[in-house]
């Protein structure tokens, strides 16, 4: 194997290496956040009295509160935008299909499960991989890893140091 092939491999392992660390980390600010999203769902729903489709994105925007700043303080190290405004829309807008994911499950599924909660667990699942995936790649991406002969690094913004 030539040098410049040994460089770009272990920059390869090394970009699967970080995105293993950041859905680590992203998990555990996942399950705080679906605590509170799921506390905040039981609380609308059996205490106030919402309907369950209502109450669900209501909790859902306190959780994705929670979970934007812990993403941008602890998960992810790199960061696309250096305007936080384009930042928190983008990471919202994210979150809205998110919240459309889980409306839709629940819509479907809960008549046929016959509990919105479990249904909210199985939603949660499948939208923790569609939220890690699109925030990763479109806010929170190092900068690519070019093949080239040189052993220098991609620049990269780092705004976690």
């Amino acid at each position: 194997m030539k040098e410049g092939q040994k460089n770009d491999t272990f920059l390869l392992k090394e970009n699967q290496m970080r995105v293993i660390a950041d859905f680590i980390r992203y998990i555990v600010v996942g399950g705080l956040a679906f605590i509170i999203d799921f506390s905040c769902l039981v609380f609308f729903t059996e205490i106030v009295g919402f309907h369950y489709l209502v109450s669900a994105p209501i909790a859902f925007i306190i959780s994705l509160i929670f979970s934007y700043l812990l993403c941008v303080k602890w998960v992810f190290k790199y960061r696309v935008f250096t305007n936080k405004r384009i930042e928190s829309s983008l990471f919202c807008v994210v979150g809205l299909f998110g919240i459309l994911i889980t409306e839709g499950i629940l819509t479907i599924f809960t008549p046929v499960v016959g509990d919105y909660k479990i249904v909210k667990i199985i939603s949660t699942a499948v939208v923790l991989f569609w939220n890690f995936f699109m925030r990763r790649y479109l806010l929170f991406k190092p900068a690519q890893i070019k093949k080239s002969n040189s052993d220098k690094r991609p620049a990269q913004k780092n705004f976690s140091e």
